[in-house]
């Protein structure tokens, strides 16, 4: 009879399911078993993992009908099973997730007799940028110098920062310039740079950050900053805004 065995992780609010048949296949023999298998007689599930900087294939939780839960290698609570042994439902909840848990998880069920059956899971963590628009409020002049820098910082893939020149397209540029980060997320900067005339007053530029993390689009921060450029009795204002 074909038995539905499922391995289910759940992150937030999203829900990574997979569900695959037993049906008859059977993977177990006398020198392929697991050896507590047939003398306990019991089924039970394992969850190992493989991340950064930890041995392979560790071992952290095993579920067994009559002892219930049991972590190895130190008691991590973000790990909650909220699934049944007995209905082969392997279900673990994970909350606080962190870069460092960034990798591979399998759920194995060891079924008696019929022998065991896993399924390997990659945990990739995307992280959306911190974001921030600084204004460089400089002289008026004929040198070229920084107008605004706009930040897209510590994002795991990382962003893509461009400006929208508007009417000072030709008479600025832009210097793009990026830090990656030892814990694998990368910081992206582009500064607006341009010799700051008269004709740049009240002109708006748009500093754009997008980048795709999980299920949703960072594309729509809104805030509005202003750089002031002063000669003598002249204010010169450049706006940069955060789009």
């Amino acid at each position: 009879i074909a038995q539905g065995l499922i391995c289910r992780w759940m992150h937030q609010n999203r829900v990574k399911e997979f569900t695959y048949k037993l049906s008859q296949l059977f993977f177990s023999s006398a020198s392929n078993s697991p050896g507590g298998l047939k003398k306990n007689k019991q089924s039970f599930i394992t969850w190992q993992k493989t991340i950064k900087g930890k041995a392979p294939n560790d071992v952290f939780l095993t579920i067994q009908p009559t002892t219930g839960v049991k972590y190895s290698n130190g008691q991590d609570l973000r790990f909650e099973f909220i699934g049944n042994v007995n209905d082969k439902n392997g279900t673990l909840k994970f909350s606080n997730v962190t870069l460092k848990d960034e990798g591979s998880y399998t759920c194995i069920f060891s079924l008696f007799p019929s022998g065991t059956q896993s399924r390997i899971s990659q945990l990739v963590i995307l992280v959306p940028p911190i974001t921030n628009l600084m204004d460089h409020t400089p002289l008026e002049g004929n040198e070229e110098v920084p107008l605004a820098t706009c930040t897209a910082a510590a994002s795991k893939p990382k962003a893509e920062v461009r400006w929208i020149k508007g009417s000072l397209e030709g008479k600025v540029r832009e210097e793009l310039n990026e830090t990656q980060h030892a814990n694998g997320t990368t910081t992206t900067w582009s500064t607006l740079l341009g010799k700051p005339g008269r004709e740049m007053n009240g002109q708006l530029v748009k500093c754009v950050i997008s980048t795709t993390c999980f299920w949703f689009n960072v594309n729509n921060f809104q805030s509005i900053w202003s750089g002031v450029v002063s000669h003598v009795n002249q204010t010169l204002l450049i706006r940069p805004e955060l789009f």
